[in-house]
């Protein structure tokens, strides 16, 4: 199994470049995927780049209705002409972020809909015996304070967003199992909980943001935060963890120093094989 970032915050290579948005290229059981389209089309650029076909994609799954992740939608369309893409229903719903003097608009560019190539999926969705899907994580521990500035129009009225629309993917090839996460808005290890429950087991890796900071303020999480997380992934020892965009630098570098060797970063440009 091999797993390229397309684009995200950083690249490892000048000539690739960079933005607030991520984008994964993965490759398992004779199948390949593009995870999210990054912020804009720049995405498909790195991968031609980087030698990645994207119109051999056979699909694409998009984790949630953010622009960071879905603002190259429209540029992954045109480049594959076939290949369908997983998402929520509820990911083409009005998202925004409030910052500290103005209300930002964080949605998908709604006049992709309709589109008879988007698959919506259900809370639980089985691609076939080597993909699978999951949503509606619930909050068995707090969320972060990093999702305190999302919000949701619903029925007409602003509300904290409830991350409905917010998916996770699953990967198994050689009785190897990857967890894939977007962002991880409703808690990377509430995630790993659910995977839990539905698998019975601990993942082989975790790959994706882990949202320990609030971009629009550019500011992690309390150190707290950072160290129950560590204290937590540090105990699931034969897992190894792939962070990269949302968890932010001073977030990875705090996790590095109590995890070691069991987790990296995944920057734009590099490929880690399973």
């Amino acid at each position: 199994m091999k797993i390229t970032a397309l684009i995200e915050n950083t690249a490892c290579r000048e000539e690739l470049a960079t933005e607030h948005g991520l984008s994964l290229y993965i490759e398992a059981a004779g199948t390949r995927v593009v995870f999210d389209t990054g912020a804009s089309g720049v995405f498909a650029e790195n991968a031609k780049t980087l030698g990645v076909d994207l119109d051999g994609a056979d699909f694409a799954v998009l984790s949630h209705g953010h622009y960071d992740h879905g603002g190259g939608l429209r540029a992954f369309l045109s480049k594959n002409r076939l290949a369908p893409v997983h998402l929520r229903q509820s990911a083409f719903d009005k998202h925004y972020s409030q910052l500290p003097d103005a209300l930002r608009y964080n949605g998908l560019d709604e006049t992709l809909l309709p589109n008879a190539r988007f698959i919506f999926t259900d809370p639980i969705c089985v691609i076939d015996e080597h993909f699978s899907l999951f949503s509606e994580v619930p909050a068995y521990a707090p969320r972060y304070v990093s999702n305190s500035v999302q919000m949701e129009l619903l029925d007409g009225r602003l509300q904290p967003d409830r991350f409905v629309h917010e998916q996770n993917m699953v990967v198994e090839e050689n009785d190897r199992y990857v967890l894939v996460a977007g962002c991880a808005h409703c808690g990377i290890y509430n995630i790993i909980r659910r995977f839990r429950e539905l698998y019975d087991r601990d993942p082989d890796a975790v790959v994706g943001g882990f949202h320990l900071m609030i971009p629009s303020l550019k500011k992690p999480l309390p150190d707290s935060d950072i160290d129950a997380l560590a204290d937590k992934l540090k105990a699931m020892t034969a897992t190894r963890f792939y962070t990269c965009h949302c968890t932010g630098q001073y977030a990875y570098e705090r996790l590095k120093t109590a995890l070691g060797d069991q987790i990296d970063y995944l920057s734009g440009g590099r490929t880690v094989e399973i």
